[in-house]
């Protein structure tokens, strides 16, 4: 991370779920030690969050007090952000980030130095359909199920590679409970990641019609339901509860629901001509989101499932089997992590630098302008 950022320390300004995620696991999968992490919600102070305390701001104020501090606000909304910056720069020994702003200064892209969370999913298809949804979801065009085999294959492939050192790993898609074996995969993700926190990523709608053998999987592998929450009126405290009392954790994510902050969706624009500055785009890049699929590992959903957009729209952008690394033929982590470091052909024609503007969630329309200039 450099002199600078070893000898300062790093804290988070935000706990919100989605956002923090999104900039914590790419800071330590880059070999960056995040202190603290900070947010005045009085609810969230005292906990961890992957064993990083969350403190307050007066206690903040006291650590900058005392030595120089590198803050990285993990809000997104510009308001917000220009508030948080006001006020944590009346703070002595500081330097603010936004995240955008430390990635590209770091270059932390190119810096994996492990891997904080990688992301499989368990179809690529979805029973709803998110406008701009990253994964190309609504785009599937037919039903596909990941085969066990193969990923009990690329599981204990890459746990050789990292020698179980993986904190998060993800089952998502698509939407992954409409596997018929869904309650298979956290047994063998558990199998070879021994201390790895297991998360389910789903949007809920079929979670009171699973079987107890799901549940049981949920309970005998410590899975945690990351419960991705949208305007469709699902009752959400009702199945916080129901999972509690099954002993099953609960994390909420892709809030913003109520009336006075609507659900929108962001969106990386594909330039279909491509021609873009490969190297400019990976480093200013904030999807970095590790993901299995098929024995080769992606820096981003967009490298990942390009193929579900060309498919559909009759387009040639550089497929999967250009941006992903083959994990089985690298050596050992090193390697992996140094592939992995590279921008990839899709970069070409992924305008990281120019992200779209958010518009409010809806059903997709499927049109290409959803993803693309």
């Amino acid at each position: 991370m450099g002199q600078e950022a070893d000898a300062r320390k790093v804290i988070l300004y935000g706990a919100g779920t989605q956002n923090l995620r999104m900039v914590y696991q790419p800071l330590v999968s880059a070999g960056c030690k995040v202190d603290y992490i900070c947010d005045r919600d009085v609810l969230k102070q005292g906990k961890l969050f992957s064993g990083v305390e969350i403190i307050s701001p007066a206690r903040l104020s006291e650590v900058c007090a005392q030595e120089a501090v590198e803050i990285i606000i993990t809000v997104r909304t510009p308001k917000l952000v220009r508030e948080i910056r006001e006020m944590l720069l009346q703070m002595k020994g500081v330097t603010v980030y936004t995240f955008e702003e430390f990635v590209q200064a770091k270059k932390l892209n190119s810096k994996v130095k492990r891997f904080s969370c990688i992301m499989a999913h368990l179809t690529d298809h979805c029973n709803l359909s998110c406008v701009r949804c990253s994964h190309f979801s609504p785009l599937a065009q037919k039903e596909f199920f990941t085969d066990l085999g193969e990923f009990e294959k690329d599981c204990r492939r890459l746990a050789e590679l990292t020698e179980g050192d993986i904190d998060e790993f993800q089952l998502s898609g698509g939407e992954p409970l409409l596997h018929p074996e869904v309650a298979k995969f956290p047994y063998i993700v558990r199998k070879y990641l021994k201390k790895t926190q297991i998360i389910i990523i789903t949007n809920a709608t079929r979670l009171r019609n699973m079987s107890e053998e799901f549940f049981q999987s949920c309970v005998d592998n410590q899975v945690n339901i990351w419960i991705s929450q949208y305007p469709l009126g699902l009752p959400y405290e009702e199945l916080r509860q129901e999972l509690a009392d099954r002993g099953i954790g609960v994390t909420f994510g892709n809030t913003g629901n109520s009336k006075d902050k609507p659900k929108e969706m962001w969106g990386l624009p594909l330039k279909l001509v491509g021609g873009l500055d490969r190297q400019k785009n990976f480093d200013a890049c904030l999807c970095m989101q590790y993901i299995i699929r098929h024995g080769r590992l992606y820096p981003c959903a967009n490298s990942a499932y390009i193929d579900l957009f060309n498919n559909y729209f009759g387009k040639g952008l550089p497929g999967p089997e250009a941006n992903g690394v083959d994990i089985y033929e690298v050596e050992n982590l090193q390697e992996l992590c140094q592939a992995i470091s590279q921008p990839v052909p899709l970069c070409s024609y992924c305008d990281a630098c120019n992200r779209m503007a958010p518009i409010p969630w809806r059903a997709s329309r499927k049109t290409i302008e959803e993803w693309s200039i």
